[in-house]
């Protein structure tokens, strides 16, 4: 298995483990201080926003060392801010390369997806209420299901899927006249 393959089924395996206990790693990661609505993870140093399946993995990070903020550094910005890494802290895993490409918006899925497509459309409402401060929920628990069988036949789906689910949260966002930067961060976590 090469190096990418290995962070494909390292990420996914993690996904399906939390997806087995009935929890959905896209929905209320975290919330503002006042218990408001979730948000998009964001590098604090340059305030841009991560993408893709990177959302999924700082959402999952947060939620499990209990993290009330959005914002991540890494070990230099914290540095290069005058701050400090707690002492056994470890750095959090992103992908790099599972960027949003511009102009490019094909939301079909269903050859790759099948009936896991609403799946993906659920993971693109979730970015999009939590870029909205929207409290988003579980509607469907039966995509849980869905998403199980996709992941268990294809370790790559919900890089895919996450990256479908940034750009059409971020056209909605475009469309509806809020501004958001097509960069991405995905250097420093």
């Amino acid at each position: 298995m090469t190096a990418p393959d290995s962070l494909y089924h390292t990420i996914t395996n993690d996904i399906i483990a939390e997806l087995e206990q009935g929890v959905a790693p896209w929905v209320k990661p975290w919330t503002t201080e006042g218990g408001g609505a979730p948000l998009l993870p964001y590098n604090a140093a340059s305030k841009r926003r991560y993408q893709g399946v990177n959302v999924l993995l700082l959402w999952q990070a947060a939620r499990e060392k209990g993290y009330r903020s959005p914002a991540w550094l890494g070990y230099q910005q914290a540095s290069g801010f005058g701050g400090h890494v707690k002492q056994g802290e470890k750095a959090t895993l992103i992908a790099y390369g599972s960027t949003f490409v511009p102009n490019r918006l094909n939301r079909d899925l269903t050859g790759r997806f099948g009936e896991a497509s609403y799946a993906a459309a659920e993971l693109g409402a979730a970015f999009l209420c939590a870029a909205l401060s929207i409290p988003g929920r579980l509607r469907h628990a039966e995509y849980l299901g869905s998403w199980l069988k996709l992941l268990q036949h294809d370790a790559r789906a919900i890089f895919t899927a996450a990256s479908k689910a940034t750009e059409a949260a971020r056209y909605l966002e475009e469309q509806g006249g809020r501004g958001v930067s097509t960069e991405t961060d995905e250097n420093e976590a």
